[in-house]
């Protein structure tokens, strides 16, 4: 337990150093730029500036390739450390309760899964009504319905992806040559598809870490509901004889270090998410934000097209449809938002791959009115608890027994049932919602570097077809003026007749 505590204490610094360096590397580049910005040829400036794009990538790299050494060191170690016993006891409630404390909400997900094995148990625990052979309670030793989760390998999975990516952008900062003049100028470049790639990686996980943002400001809105589900789910785990006893949880120390942990983790995600953009207008600097945008164009759509297929399944899942009701709108209307991305990106990529003005200035428009219409539906998404409220008074029995058991310690340990399952209901339509509004506001992030892509690469066209239009316009003009004019010719006057002479 202390170690994992450790493990998310040096991966939380680690950050934290990360972005102290990025901002003052941001600062002495701004300041550079700003001193450079009047000396020297604009080609001598361009020079400049390009080196301190690289400059500046090959530090945060750098910086990112010792922290995920660090960090797989780390996760190994703890790998290494943790035997069968420590193993039991993370999958057992105590490690949910750690994870939830930490702000990490995803185990929620399996917990609510495994909420009627646990109801059950503690029924058989308490009341006798089952034996052990009838109704199989978890142990370290036989496999469970609990999510069986390893922080460590978490650590080492994600430690690992950024020493991957980190490599690429240290060698494309080095290596990488600008394609500004066109795709084939320099002949091809094993470094700029490692920075293209590296620039692809920083733009998704930018993206996941809005969603965990997103995801634990939410979390710490409901921190006191969180914290008793998370009683009542130990308290249900305590109930069953065969696992080991937690000792009781006060709720307000939890809920504060909840809420203070929920917030610390939300703004270093946002903050990681600013580098990110930083380093992703570095490497479009360093490869030319011509060549950079029209490859851009094709990634976010491909992006953006298996986001909406994402959305439409999210969407039409029994679980969200059950939860938000027959006769809540909000689901199918962002499902359908999520076929119109899909229609959209297809769009893009003929627009991209044609190089048309109009297909691109369509494709922009029509972007921005779904972008705004996802963005709002997904606010309200997230916000939606008088319609959560009002749908589980209306049917609780219903969620309750149809959907899933959310109350497993209700029935044991709490005389007023009712109202203790209200709240957990509730908790749980909330959060289905909310996910979902949670999924279309990160894909409108995605949207939006698309629409940016196509606004700049319809602005690239025009100019050139203009340019191109000048240009022919001039040669035609040039060849008007070289063409040799013919002299008229003069009309002959007809040999003057001879007077006869007279005899």
């Amino acid at each position: 337990m202390e170690t994992f505590l450790v493990t998310g204490l040096v991966r939380a610094g680690s950050l934290l150093v990360r972005g102290g360096i990025s901002l003052l590397c941001g600062v002495v580049w701004l300041c550079s730029s700003a001193c450079s910005s009047n000396l020297g040829s604009n080609r001598q400036r361009r020079k400049k500036s390009a080196a301190i794009h690289r400059c500046f990538l090959f530090l945060i790299n750098l910086t990112s390739v010792l922290l995920g050494i660090i960090i797989v060191q780390s996760g190994f170690s703890g790998l290494v450390a943790t035997d069968s016993g420590v193993a039991g006891f993370l999958d057992s409630g105590h490690y949910l309760f750690t994870n939830i404390s930490s702000g990490q909400m995803i185990a929620f997900s399996d917990l609510i899964k495994s909420g009627k094995d646990l109801s059950a148990m503690a029924l058989s625990g308490l009341t006798g009504t089952g034996s052990p052979s009838e109704t199989p309670s978890p142990s370290p030793s036989t496999p469970s319905s609990a999510p069986r989760l390893n922080p460590f390998a978490v650590v080492v999975a994600a430690g690992s992806s950024m020493l991957l990516f980190s490599t690429f952008g240290l060698c494309g900062s080095c290596c990488a040559l600008s394609k500004n003049r066109g795709d084939d100028a320099y002949g091809p470049c094993f470094s700029n598809k490692l920075l293209f790639a590296y620039y692809v990686a920083i733009l998704i996980s930018s993206a996941g870490l809005v969603f965990a943002a997103l995801l634990c400001f939410a979390f710490a809105d409901k921190a006191t509901e969180y914290m008793v589900y998370a009683e009542a789910l130990l308290l249900a785990v305590n109930s069953s004889a065969p696992l080991p006893l937690i000792g009781p949880i006060p709720v307000s120390d939890a809920e504060r270090r909840a809420w203070t942990n929920a917030r610390t983790v939300g703004g270093i995600c946002v903050a990681a998410a600013a580098l990110n953009v930083l380093c992703a207008r570095s490497g479009a600097a360093i490869l030319g934000y011509d060549w950079t945008a029209r490859r851009t164009l094709l990634a976010s759509n491909l992006v953006s097209a298996a986001l909406g297929i994402g959305i439409i399944a999210l969407a039409f899942l029994p679980a969200v449809q059950q939860a938000s009701g027959e006769e809540q709108w909000l689901p199918k209307t962002i499902g359908g938002l999520g076929g119109a991305v899909c229609a959209l990106s297809v769009l893009g990529l003929l627009a991209t791959v044609h190089q048309s003005k109009g297909l691109l200035t369509c494709n922009a428009s029509c972007l921005g009115v779904v972008c705004s219409a996802m963005l709002a539906l997904g606010a309200y998404a997230v916000h939606d608890g008088g319609a959560a409220e009002g749908l589980v008074r209306d049917k609780l029995l219903a969620i309750k027994e149809s959907f899933v058991d959310i109350c497993p310690a209700c029935k044991v340990a709490r005389p007023d049932f009712e109202d203790c399952c209200m709240a957990q209901a509730l908790l749980l339509v909330s959060d289905q919602v909310a996910v979902l509004g949670l999924a279309a506001c990160v894909t409108v992030f995605f949207l939006f570097v698309n629409i940016t892509a196509s606004v700049y690469l319809c602005c690239r066209v025009s100019k050139e077809r203009a340019k191109h239009d000048d240009e022919s316009e001039d040669e035609e003009e040039e060849l008007i003026i070289k063409k040799p004019k013919r002299k008229p010719k003069k009309p002959t006057k007809p040999p003057p007749a001879r007077e006869m002479e007279e005899p």
